[in-house]
């Protein structure tokens, strides 16, 4: 039914049966620091990739996800922050998905009809990964930092659509992002 609704929300067809967990590498490119590039974990990291992520701390958007490579073309998803809340607007294929923080959580939330509630939380333990958990509490995906060479992992840990993947990707670097603004701001 998620999946139905999901594609339905979308507003594009199912380009990809669901599957398991599946594992995405981020890595910033060699020619832009900005820009990560994303690879299937199963892939040579030559190949071209899956999806690109602008990032932009002072431009708006702060963030477009494109499939593939980096053209206006290409774009399918924005986030932008706000400059003194802790809301983000985010749209995938159009429809807006807005993405709060809970200030005295650290979490973030997005609600939507055809995703109902989830939240990215900060793994108790590490502090560096950020896992997505359905109203229910069951571990949807998690985003980790790999070393400090600003490399991170998407782990897809339960079957769905490319939609969903791609939500999961937008709103989990931008979660990250605004974190990091936050925490740089009290410093």
């Amino acid at each position: 039914m998620n999946r139905l609704l999901s594609h339905l929300f979308a507003g594009t067809a199912l380009k990809q049966a669901p599957t398991g967990s599946r594992n995405f590498n981020l890595v910033p490119s060699p020619q832009n620091a900005n820009i990560l590039v994303v690879h299937d974990v199963n892939i040579s990291r030559d190949a071209a990739p899956l999806y690109s992520i602008v990032l932009s701390q002072s431009t708006k958007p702060n963030i477009s996800l494109h499939k593939g490579q980096v053209d206006p073309r290409t774009t399918i998803g924005t986030a932008t922050f706000h400059s003194f809340s802790y809301s983000t607007d985010m749209s995938l294929y159009g429809r807006s998905i807005p993405l709060k923080m809970n200030q005295l959580t650290g979490n973030f939330s997005l609600r939507g009809p055809p995703i109902g509630d989830m939240k990215w939380k900060y793994d108790d333990l590490t502090s560096r990964s950020l896992v997505m958990r359905d109203n229910l509490g069951n571990n949807l995906a998690k985003l980790k930092s790999i070393g400090f060479s600003g490399e991170r992992q998407l782990e897809i840990l339960v079957p769905c659509d490319e939609f969903l993947v791609e939500l999961m990707m937008l709103s989990g670097i931008a979660a990250k992002m605004v974190s990091k603004k936050v925490n740089e701001a009290a410093a």
